[in-house]
């Protein structure tokens, strides 16, 4: 017969399985992130001809649609200067995790990829919506520069949201983007970190318009749920070790037990003090070839 203790354990141990294994889990946790659109991808040095084949993919990390018609995209990062801004036409928007794709031609962007932009900025092609001029932040048209430049979204009331910046141009990061070769890209990667440095960004040799690089962490749930220590919060990827140096603390506070051949696990920057390994007497240690805190 089990006793009430022990019937209390198995109950609450259960309880502990369902919650791991209904509980949601993230597929993309992130350190930084954007309350509104960003610029996931930039493409300036075409294999062709720039005017025809540039274009700029934007990406929306948040929980919600968004109403694009009030927002401008450009490469003018001055009011009242040369280069060029444009503006979302009205109706437009993006659902939550959506991509979209400004190219300054449709014509020529699908003859490099099969198929039509979101929206053209020269009308080449009837059936894709134009752009906007937004003559009131800028006189010009969009000519990204192969030696620098930069690319930025300003909201309704023309505030910078989200901007960029690469070559031999410091606007925005500095260092900037480095300059990539005549037919890569730059990408944002993943496209849902934005930490406000070139190192969101990566020289994409194969451009990819309209998908982005979201990752998704692998969880493993050993098969005997146990409780370490109570209290503690922090948590294992249980990835594969053959031995504790194999296994490393990731996570903006160190919370987070993984292996060293796993990618970087990218959690939202807050103390607390169940993170605390220490203070419970754990260790990231290699245990039945797979890396998790242990006693």
């Amino acid at each position: 017969m089990i006793s009430g203790k022990n019937l209390r354990n198995t109950v609450l141990l259960g309880l502990l399985v369902l919650a791991l294994l209904l509980s949601p889990r993230p597929s993309s946790p992130i350190r930084a992130s954007s309350s509104t659109l960003l610029i996931s991808e930039v493409f300036y040095d075409t294999p062709g001809t720039d005017e025809d084949e540039e274009w700029i993919e934007i990406y929306n990390p948040t929980a919600s649609a968004i109403n694009l018609s009030v927002y401008k995209i450009g490469d003018e990062e001055e009011e009242g200067k040369g280069e060029g801004m444009y503006q979302f036409p009205p109706e437009a928007s993006t659902p939550s995790g959506g991509v979209i794709v400004i190219a300054l031609k449709a014509t020529g962007f699908h003859a490099l990829y099969g198929f039509n932009p979101d929206y053209e900025v020269t009308d080449t092609d009837p059936s894709v919506p134009d752009m906007i001029k937004y003559s009131t932040w800028a006189t010009g048209k969009i000519a990204l520069s192969n030696s620098g430049d930069e690319v930025l979204i300003l909201n309704g009331g023309d505030a910078l949201v989200d901007a960029m910046s690469y070559g031999d141009k410091t606007t925005y990061f500095n260092p900037p983007c480095p300059d990539v070769a005549a037919g890569h890209s730059l990408e944002r990667s993943p496209a849902n970190v934005d930490t406000d440095t070139a190192a969101d960004w990566i020289d994409q040799e194969f451009p990819k318009p309209g998908s982005v690089t979201i990752p998704i962490y692998k969880v493993y749930l050993p098969f005997v749920v146990r409780i370490i220590s109570e209290g503690f919060c922090g948590w294992s990827t249980y990835g594969e070790c053959s031995s504790d140096s194999d296994c490393i603390l990731d996570g903006c506070s160190a919370q987070v037990c993984q292996s060293k051949y796993e990618e970087p696990v990218a959690t939202t920057c807050e103390w607390r003090d169940c993170y605390n390994a220490k203070m419970y007497g754990l260790k990231c240690r290699c245990i039945d070839g797979r890396c998790q805190w242990s006693k």
